[in-house]
């Protein structure tokens, strides 16, 4: 289905029918690798009609960088998250929230429209990418809900060996609600195995097809 499919620094990408592009990474590490690759992506798909992005099998990494991606998307300042840290042994000692916002990449900018693909195998950054997304007015998300799980976290060895895995962060969208154990939802449901691997016949990219071309 995709034809051309080329990599670069942990994405997929290639040309899809219709001359829609689609890219896919399975993570978000190393910022400066990864506006090098946004860079020629941008020029890859200038002539592009619609863009598939997916999140899907992606397990997160570094907030700054799922920003950094949708600077190249979205159009005007936006405000996407609010974030706050553990700073005592009460229930509600946190620091004061930080507020997060997207703006718009001072090279590139892509306003066509664009499909992202989520579903429960998107874990911690995938899914703050997909809140800071779902405030681009051109941007349409399609799946299932992410995995809800994208706390900022770390691993403890108790006594007895096991591990334990502690949050010490509250990320809320930017009105104040918390996602965490729900995870971030799609625009249009689309339900299927998240076990089944991603084959030629994808149901999610068939749907984004339809979307892109006004068929739904």
């Amino acid at each position: 289905m995709i034809n051309g499919l080329k990599k670069q620094n942990g994405f997929s990408y290639g040309w899809l029918k219709d001359s829609i592009g689609y890219f896919h990474f399975m993570e978000f590490k190393n910022l400066m690798e990864t506006q090098n690759t946004m860079d020629t992506l941008m020029r890859y798909f200038s002539s592009s009609k619609a863009l598939i992005i997916d999140v899907r099998r992606n397990m997160g990494g570094e907030d700054s960088i799922g920003k950094a991606i949708a600077d190249y998307f979205v159009d005007k300042k936006r405000d996407y998250m609010l974030c706050s840290y553990k700073n005592g042994s009460k229930h509600d000692d946190f620091t004061e929230k930080n507020s997060w916002y997207l703006e718009p990449n001072k090279f590139f900018h892509y306003d066509k429209a664009i499909v992202l693909l989520i579903d429960m195998t998107s874990f911690s950054e995938a899914e703050i990418f997909a809140m800071a997304m779902r405030e681009i007015p051109h941007v349409k998300l399609v799946g299932n809900n992410t995995s809800g799980a994208y706390a900022d976290s770390e691993w403890r060895i108790l006594p007895c060996g096991w591990n334990v895995c502690i949050p010490y962060s509250l990320h809320t969208d930017k009105n104040g609600f918390c996602w965490e154990g729900i995870g971030i939802p799609p625009d249009y449901y689309i339900h299927t195995n998240p076990k089944k691997s991603i084959s030629e016949k994808d149901e999610l990219i068939e749907f984004a097809f339809k979307l892109i071309n006004h068929e739904i």
